[in-house]
């Protein structure tokens, strides 16, 4: 849970970049101006980030950014280059968030999925070189990657909004319990099979 938890509300919860103000006359046009819009967002919180802690940022953050970015732009517009629905393609170029807020929360639900595979095992890693035992680590990383390859999507989905709420309850009421999914459990075995 230490590490797997995190790292999916991180990615998970994180908000959509906004899409360029003027809508494109076509919905290739609309994805090509959120994509580079959204990098440019991007390049500009990091290096608003950078002003506040001129300190480079290690090996963890690097990989979360990447991937951060990579699923909020890349995918996303590929997302929405896909629509093949006309309403769903209206309502996104008209932006009209009723009739297009249901695809964007799909998308981005699916994006923030791929990403959390992709840097499960590498940021579990490289956060793994950091600890005293990371021989130990390395191998917890190795079976929590393997173990998670066989969860669907729609887990995935639903344990990192499960997560978050919990996040959020506990930080109004300590007390409060933490979510434990099949994640929390797949995490939990895999450091008592380290240990043994």
């Amino acid at each position: 849970m230490k590490i797997i938890l995190p790292i999916l509300s991180s990615l998970v919860f994180l908000s959509l970049a906004g899409a360029e103000d003027a809508p494109a006359p076509t919905l290739k046009g609309f994805a090509a101006n959120y994509e580079q819009k959204c990098h440019e967002d991007h390049a500009a919180k990091l290096a608003r980030l950078a002003l506040k802690d001129p300190t480079p940022p290690g090996e963890p953050d690097k990989i979360r950014n990447r991937s951060l970015e990579k699923a909020k732009c890349q995918c996303m517009a590929e997302k929405i280059r896909g629509v093949i629905d006309t309403s769903v393609a209206h309502a996104i170029l008209t932006k009209d968030s009723v009739g297009s807020g249901p695809f964007y929360l799909r998308a981005y639900q699916e994006c923030m999925v791929v990403s959390a595979r992709e840097t499960m095992l590498p940021l579990c890693l490289a956060e793994a070189k950091t600890r005293k035992n990371s021989a130990k680590e390395t191998a917890t990383c190795r079976c929590i990657a393997d173990a998670a390859e066989k969860i669907d999507d729609r887990t995935f989905i639903d344990e990192s909004i499960a997560t978050f709420q919990s996040y959020e309850k506990r930080a109004k009421d300590p007390k409060a319990p933490l979510f434990k999914g099949k994640l929390a459990t797949i995490e939990a075995e895999c450091r008592a099979k380290a240990r043994n």
